[in-house]
């Protein structure tokens, strides 16, 4: 049996980040047969970051197309659940060899390790504190059930590993399902093989263990047997051995957790016995439908008292994660997208693919280039006043070809390469190590006196037909004017790249047009 990962355990002794593409890897939350689970921060641009938890398949199985079809089956699945009480999955990333999951990361503790804390401190868990607990658990199964693909075809999900280990308690007092990795869904990639069972086998339905049909009905049962676990503050099926257990789940169970706790009410220990009914439809027929017959109840704590019971049975390794979050939040400036000291000591440059934007205009302003060229490279020494002037300079300059109306003499064609010429002797003062320049190219054949200079910008090598544009230093000669009846030719549309001078990438940020510079 495949046991994924889950988010539990204290975190590990604190180490450098992995980078794997825009996402940092740090500490080690736990690990299972096939996956590991990260706290990791996804890196944005402009200084945008989140805390996330990723689930990262352990590298052998990377290669094996049977574990790669059931971890792009979980995010597939995870991503058509839209529920609070689902632990959501925010990305997949398959790269390099490297294929993990991106999931929210919840500030919290398995109801696992709480279960066992609270068992050893205080005894069976309080009804008040775990009934609201199920009842979040099954609201977000409700929503995987009734989980439908992008066209609304039902996908017939089953989690069929639902446990504590795989309920998330959060400090916030919600609790939300997760772990997805073995769940029977429609139009799965990856099919179970005949004779395989999948789940934990303390948790698995009678009907799970002797190989039909696996309906929504076997999470219910799951779900009732980790609430007598809860409520009982003991296991309810345990062995020496499987076969012990196998026995006894198929016996069925006679007792409520009534017979444990005291304070178990007659109403609540029926809930429970329905739930783990042999026959599937003796059970309650949604998990919407025992999560209310579990709130008719009433006496249930607020989502603030779960918080505190939360902190008051799993405080340090809450506080310790807590605390290494916030020290990687304070250390996370460095490893930013748009940080050059990110590109070239731990991963590849981010590369940013300019594209024409024709739906908006702006007027390319000196903060813009400004900015633009603290981002063309690492300009920290002595002339970075200078590089910033000189890039000034040729944004105006351009600016001022494309925004002066076009004069009708001849004699404008000329004075407009001369400017193109200025503004390419004044870039290609910039020092060559920055790797980039600004160069103005005149237009091919000029026919007309429309023909204007064209900016192409961001050349590995120098324009030799830019270049060798004279720049005239005295009056230019005219040809001889034309006269009044002499029709001119109807000027020529040229498109121009610079309006906008920016464009937006896939994040919607705004970035000039680098030729524009």
């Amino acid at each position: 049996m495949v046991r994924s990962a889950t988010l539990q355990g204290p975190a590990l002794r604190p180490k450098a980040p992995l980078i794997i593409g825009r996402y940092a890897l740090y500490d080690e939350l736990a690990s299972g047969g096939m996956a590991s689970v990260f706290l990791a921060r996804l890196l944005g641009p402009v200084g945008f970051s989140r805390t996330v938890a990723i689930k990262r398949m352990h590298p052998q199985f990377a290669k094996e197309p049977e574990f790669v079809s059931m971890f792009i089956d979980e995010a597939r699945l995870a991503a058509r659940i839209r529920h609070p009480n689902v632990v959501p999955t925010l990305d997949v990333v398959c790269t390099d060899g490297e294929l993990f999951l991106v999931m929210e990361y919840v500030q919290g503790e398995s109801l696992s390790r709480l279960m066992k804390r609270a068992a050893r401190a205080t005894g069976p868990m309080d009804p008040k504190i775990a009934l609201p607990i199920l009842i979040d658990a099954l609201q977000g199964l409700e929503a995987a059930h009734n989980a439908t693909t992008e066209t609304g075809a039902p996908l017939n999900i089953v989690h069929r590993d639902v446990s504590p280990q795989n309920i998330m308690v959060g400090v916030d007092g919600a609790a939300r399902v997760f772990d997805f990795g073995i769940a029977k869904a429609s139009g799965r990639l990856h099919t179970t093989r005949d004779g395989v069972i999948k789940g934990k086998l303390a948790y698995m339905a009678p009907e799970q263990l002797t190989g039909k049909v696996v309906t929504p009905h076997a999470d219910l049962y799951a779900a009732a047997v980790v609430l007598w676990e809860a409520l009982a503050g003991r296991r309810l099926f345990d062995g020496e051995h499987e076969a012990q257990v196998i026995h006894q789940i198929l016996d069925g169970v006679t007792s409520g957790p009534r017979a444990h706790n005291p304070t178990v009410s007659p109403e609540l220990d029926a809930i429970v016995l329905r739930a783990l009914c042999l026959d599937p439809t003796q059970r309650f027929p949604t998990a919407k439908a025992m999560a209310e017959a579990l709130e008719a109840l009433g006496q249930q704590a607020s989502p603030g008292e779960i918080g505190a019971w939360v902190t008051e049975h799993a405080g340090p390794s809450v506080v310790a994660r807590a605390n290494r979050i916030r020290e990687i939040e304070s250390d996370s400036t460095p490893f930013t997208l748009g940080s050059l000291e990110m590109n070239e000591a731990s991963g590849p440059r981010a590369q940013v693919v300019s594209q024409p934007d024709t739906d908006e205009s702006a007027t390319f302003s000196s903060n813009s280039a400004s900015r633009a060229v603290e981002k063309r490279g690492r300009w920290n020494g002595p002339a970075a006043p200078l590089l910033v002037s000189v890039a000034l300079l040729a944004a105006g300059g351009v600016a001022y070809l494309v925004m002066r109306p076009s004069r009708e003499s001849a004699g404008d064609d000329t004075a407009k390469v001369e400017s193109a010429s200025a503004v390419s002797a004044v870039a290609e003062a910039a020092p060559s190590a920055t790797g980039a320049r600004v160069v103005v190219a005149p237009s091919a054949a000029p026919t007309d006196s429309a023909s204007a200079a064209r900016v192409t910008g961001l050349v590995s090598a120098p324009s030799t037909t830019a270049r060798n544009v004279p720049v005239a230093s005295g009056p230019t000669s005219k040809p001889a004017p034309t006269t009044a009846n002499t029709a001119r030719p109807a000027p020529t549309s040229v498109p121009n790249p610079c309006v906008p001078p920016y464009y937006f990438d896939a994040e919607g940020i705004k970035h000039p047009k680098p030729q524009c510079l």
